[in-house]
C-alpha cells in the first residue's frame, strides 16, 4: 500500500501530549513490506483522518481525573473498541523494546519534541511535520502524517521556560522568592512567573509563562537583564 523502494520516504505517527512532552515516529517506508507495522499502518490509514482528538469524561472515582470515552474522527465520535485498539497501539509503539530487532525499527527516527515546536498546536505541529524535509541530519521526505491529540488541534501549550539567576548577581533579602517573582514580572511579556524555594529562599531556578508564542525565540537560550540582574532561560 504505502511501500516504496525510496530511502527517503517516511510514514509519520505523532502523540500530542499536554502534561509530557509530545513525541513522533518517524518510519521508513522502504522496510515495511510484509510486515506488522504495514498492517497498523494500513489500519491507521483507513480511519480517513490526519488528525484525532481524544475525547475525555470525568472519571466516576475523582472530579479531578478524566477517562478515555472515545475519538472525534472527522467531526464524528467514535466509541468502538476496534479504534481504541488501533491507537493504544500505535502510542504504545514509543516504549516497547521489543521491536529492537525490526529492521524498520532500526532505520525509524524519534523526535521527542522539547524544542521551540514543543508549544505550537496540534494543528500547527502536524503541517510542521508534514513539511519536515531534514531530521537529525536525514534527509526525509513524508508521505504521509497521522496524530493523535489530547487537546483540540488549535490549541496550543502554556509556554514555559525555565530560569536561572547569574551566579553573580544577588538580591537582597537573602534572595526572597517574592522578590525575585516581582522582578521577573517586570518584564511584560511574561505571564506569571513560579520561583523554586527553599525556606522561602531562592533554589537557584524556577519558571515563567511567556503571554504569547512570538516571544519564545527572545527568551529561548538567552541571557534576559532585568533591573541589572541577569537571567538565563531555557526548555527545562
Amino acid at each position: 500500500m504505502m511501500t516504496t523502494s525510496d530511502e527517503n520516504d517516511y510514514f509519520v505517527f505523532c502523540q500530542y501530549r499536554l502534561s509530557f512532552k509530545s513525541r513522533a515516529l518517524f518510519i521508513p517506508l522502504k522496510y515495511i513490506h510484509n510486515t506488522q507495522i504495514e498492517k497498523m499502518i494500513e489500519q491507521l490509514v483507513n480511519l480517513k483522518t490526519s488528525i484525532i482528538e481524544e475525547c475525555r469524561k470525568k472519571s466516576d472515582y475523582s472530579e479531578k481525573c478524566f477517562e478515555l470515552c472515545g475519538f472525534n474522527i472527522n467531526g464524528k465520535m467514535d466509541e468502538s473498541e476496534n479504534t481504541l485498539k488501533i491507537i493504544t497501539d500505535w502510542i504504545n509503539l514509543f516504549d516497547n523494546d521489543y521491536l529492537l530487532d525490526e529492521e524498520w525499527y532500526k532505520k525509524s527516527l524519534g523526535y521527542y519534541i522539547n524544542d521551540e515546536n514543543s508549544f505550537l498546536s496540534p494543528a500547527s505541529l502536524y503541517d510542521k511535520l508534514l513539511n519536515m524535509e531534514e531530521y537529525q541530519e536525514v534527509p526525509i521526505t513524508v508521505k504521509r502524517c497521522v496524530m493523535v491529540t489530547e487537546t483540540k488541534i488549535t490549541l496550543g501549550k502554556p509556554i514555559v521556560l525555565r530560569f536561572f539567576m547569574h551566579n553573580n548577581d544577588y538580591i537582597s533579602n537573602d534572595n526572597n522568592v517574592d522578590t525575585i517573582k516581582q522582578l521577573l514580572l517586570k518584564d511584560d511579556r511574561i505571564d506569571r512567573a513560579d520561583v523554586a524555594s527553599n525556606d522561602n529562599k531562592f533554589a537557584g531556578y524556577g519558571y515563567v509563562v511567556l503571554k504569547d508564542q512570538k516571544y519564545l525565540n527572545e527568551f529561548l537560550n538567552k541571557w534576559i537583564t532585568i533591573d541589572n540582574i541577569k537571567f538565563l532561560f531555557d526548555m527545562g
